[in-house]
């Protein structure tokens, strides 16, 4: 057993599932991957966390055949995992084509990297007037302002000239602590009710500038899964950087397993794994994207309301939705707001949250009672078995 491309992702969440092993190389219906020796420690580990849940696995696997298709976009990796059960599903090679045709699109509405994107050219537009956007920006701006009401400002597509400030944006910069003035200049020009929509057109105010990269692999995600089942797909697993969509049913006829990871900068191993089915699992963490000044350490997760980088002991936030882009709206919001503030938001909206803590001797986590549905094994087993604290479920 072991956890299937665990070290090939960009962060936080793979797919795990169960493939013959000879002389050294992993292989499920003629898919391999060869394990270099310093990996092995790693994946020896994950197994002994899915060997239960992988036990009883019934012969629906020689009848589903599991495809994929990989490639790079948005800065990172994405990766289409559908289930071929009649022999008489879509080829890789077309959906690979749809696929990027689709995220090629999303880039030029909605990247910041791209000077010439619908949301570049927003940006860059004299303040005063009115500016048409597409459908698909338009859908996505109004989620946004959506979560930025509900979550009070936590969740912000405005926050761009704070992330920049700090040197976390898409224009290279030093990252340095700004000063007092650096900092009350980029606050006045941030928030979600700096933006008016109207008639599918959003006003340009001074200084206003949009930034969708904590909603948008989320919203990619979703339109390829929305793709796949277009194409007639009813079991697949979606992912781009981390931010992933599982409908229906694994090779193996049951729910995707899903490993969510421990939130360490130099390593790669699975905290816990997840049973998912028709549902998005997106995880906000900082613990790969920060720097240090002065014996303090600066998160790239920016407050909108303060303006400073958050300062709690969260290392990481997951959320499930029915929706990816809901999903990683969600996780950001949650991640600003830190354990107690999060946890009573998760229980007053029945939000499924597991928020990974950072403590002297390791990790501990805490849980909404909607998450608990979707462990694969229960944390309090996982915890004993790895004799870190026990699990805290929310008072």
């Amino acid at each position: 057993m072991v956890v299937c491309n665990a070290l090939v992702r960009d962060w936080s969440i793979w797919e795990i599932r169960e493939p013959a092993k000879k002389d050294g190389v992993l292989s499920d219906k003629g898919l391999c991957l060869m394990v270099p020796p310093a990996w092995r420690e790693h994946l020896s580990t994950a197994a002994i966390v899915v060997i239960a849940l992988l036990a009883g696995c019934s012969d629906v696997r020689h009848a589903r055949e599991l495809r994929e298709v990989t490639g790079r976009t948005m800065g990172t990796t994405y990766s289409v995992k559908y289930i071929d059960a009649d022999g008489r599903g879509p080829a890789e090679a077309g959906v690979k084509d749809l696929i990027d045709t689709r995220l090629h699109a999303i880039n030029g509405l909605m990247s910041t990297y791209e000077a010439d994107s619908e949301i570049s050219r927003f940006n860059a537009a004299q303040p005063g007037r009115w500016f048409p956007l597409s459908v698909e920006t338009l859908a996505v701006l109004e989620l946004s302002h959506e979560i930025s009401a509900l979550s009070g400002g936590s969740f912000d597509v405005t926050v761009g000239p704070l992330v920049e400030l700090w040197g976390f944006g898409a224009t290279a910069s030093s990252r340095t602590v700004p000063d007092a003035d650096q900092l009350a200049a980029a606050r006045a020009v941030v928030g979600h009710d700096r933006v008016t929509l109207e008639g599918g057109a959003v006003r340009t105010e001074g200084g206003l500038r949009l930034d969708f990269s904590s909603i948008a692999k989320g919203y990619a995600v979703d339109e390829l899964a929305s793709l796949m089942r277009e194409q007639g797909s009813r079991d697949h697993l979606v992912e781009i950087g981390g931010e992933m969509f599982a409908a229906g049913l694994n090779g193996d006829g049951v729910p995707w397993r899903i490993a969510i990871e421990t939130p360490e900068a130099l390593a790669r191993r699975p905290y816990v794994v997840m049973a998912i089915s028709d549902a998005a699992v997106a995880t906000s963490g900082d613990y790969r994207n920060y720097f240090e000044q002065d014996g303090r350490r600066y998160s790239h997760t920016i407050d909108p309301v303060t303006g400073m980088p958050v300062s709690h002991d969260v290392a990481s936030v997951t959320v499930v939705e029915g929706s990816s882009a809901r999903a990683d709206a969600l996780a950001t919001a949650l991640n600003v707001m830190g354990p107690e503030a999060g946890m009573m938001f998760a229980r007053e909206h029945d939000l499924a949250v597991l928020f990974i803590i950072k403590t002297d001797d390791g990790f501990s986590d805490r849980y909404s009672p909607a998450m608990e549905q979707y462990f694969a094994m229960p944390l309090s087993e996982r915890n004993a078995s790895q004799s870190s604290k026990a699990k805290e479920v929310a008072p």
